[in-house]
C-alpha cells in the first residue's frame, strides 16, 4: 500500500495560501500505479508532496489521535482510499467517516457505522453515496446529455 501526502492551497484573488492536505491511503499494486493516482488527483490548488509505501494497517497521524481520545463515541473521519477496479481500470476514491454516537434520531441506526461516497476519479464523477449498510448508486444520466 502506498500514501500520497498532499498540500492544499486557496486562491485569495491577490495571493494563494496553503490550508493542509490529505494523506490518501492508495491500494494499488505498484508505486508506478500509485504515481498514476497521483496525476489524477494533482491539480492547481492540491499539490503532492509525497508518496510512500506503508504498512496495509497504516493510518495518518489525524486518524490514529481521533481514535486514542475517542471515550464518548464521537464521529471519526477517516483517511480517503484509492482502489482500482478490474471491472473498468478506474480508479476510485472512498471518503468519509464512522457515525458517531450523538446524532439525532433520525440517524440513530447509522451509529458506529460508515458514511460517505466513491467518486470516480477517472471521470471525476460521484458514483455511490454509502450510509450504513445502504448503498444507493448515483444517476449518471445527466452525462449522458453532456
Amino acid at each position: 500500500m502506498f500514501v500520497i501526502e498532499t498540500q492544499v492551497y486557496e486562491d485569495y484573488g491577490t495571493r494563494i495560501k496553503p490550508k493542509g492536505g490529505r494523506s490518501i491511503r492508495c491500494e494499488v499494486a505498484n508505486r508506478e500505479e500509485a504515481e498514476a493516482v497521483a496525476s489524477i488527483i494533482e491539480n492547481e490548488f492540491e499539490h503532492i508532496l509525497d508518496i510512500d509505501e506503508r504498512p496495509e494497517n497504516w493510518e495518518s497521524q489525524f486518524v490514529t489521535s481521533q481514535r486514542a481520545y475517542n471515550d464518548h463515541g464521537d464521529t471519526v473521519y477517516l483517511d480517503p482510499v484509492v482502489r482500482r477496479s478490474e471491472k473498468n481500470g478506474c480508479y476510485y476514491l472512498q471518503r468519509g467517516h464512522i457515525m458517531g454516537n450523538f446524532v439525532d434520531d433520525e440517524f440513530d441506526h447509522l451509529k458506529g457505522k460508515f458514511c460517505g461516497f466513491v467518486d470516480n476519479i477517472s471521470t471525476g464523477v460521484c458514483v455511490l453515496r454509502i450510509e450504513g449498510d445502504d448503498r444507493t448508486r448515483i444517476d449518471e444520466s445527466y452525462l449522458e446529455a453532456a
